[in-house]
């Protein structure tokens, strides 16, 4: 038979002890929490897809295209990203306040964005990301060539997280017929 006080030493060593305990859910609930946000973060961070994709007709490639500066989109990584995915397909740009800025662009992109904010997963702090963009390639005459778009999917919101560069990316190999995975085209 146990002593008062060998009782009483195993309830206060048992109540030092409640966040190590095996009767203490808090430490699964934390486990639980930090595996969802785990997997928030990575199904946030899948590859965006390019979606409403319209091409009327063979896209010629050009190797010059002018940027109509888009003054409602509040972001400052959307012309730098357009002008990136360009390069990457070894094609200039530049960006001008209007159409009848330049007369010598075979080309014009125009492009829209919605910005949103909310904490990414694992952090404290509110960030901005591109929740829907779209992207319209016309002739120097107002001709459209093709128009393509991005918008997160679903209740999950795929691609949430993933960079400006990549949404954008996606829609540009969409615009210009060029197959890639993450494009979904």
């Amino acid at each position: 038979m146990r002593s008062p006080c060998a009782c009483v030493g195993l309830a206060c060593c048992a109540l030092a002890c409640s966040g190590c305990s095996i009767f203490s859910y808090e430490p699964t609930w934390e486990l639980v929490k930090a595996g969802g946000a785990t997997a928030s973060y990575m199904i946030a961070g899948i590859p965006p897809k390019a979606s409403d994709t319209v091409r009327h007709g063979l896209v010629p490639h050009f190797s010059r295209v002018c940027i109509a500066f888009n003054p409602d989109v509040q972001s400052m990584e959307m012309v730098p990203a357009i002008q990136a995915a360009l390069q990457q397909r070894q094609i200039e740009s530049r960006v001008f306040d209007s159409v009848a800025s330049s007369l010598m662009c075979p080309a014009w992109l125009h492009y829209a964005a919605v910005i949103a904010w909310d904490t990414p997963p694992m952090t404290s702090g509110f960030r901005s990301y591109v929740s829907q963009a779209w992207l319209t390639l016309k002739t120097d005459d107002g001709r459209v060539l093709a128009s393509s778009s991005f918008a997160l999917g679903g209740v999950l919101e795929i691609g949430k997280w993933a960079s400006t560069q990549d949404k954008v990316d996606a829609v540009i190999n969409a615009l210009l017929g060029v197959p890639n995975a993450a494009s979904g085209v």
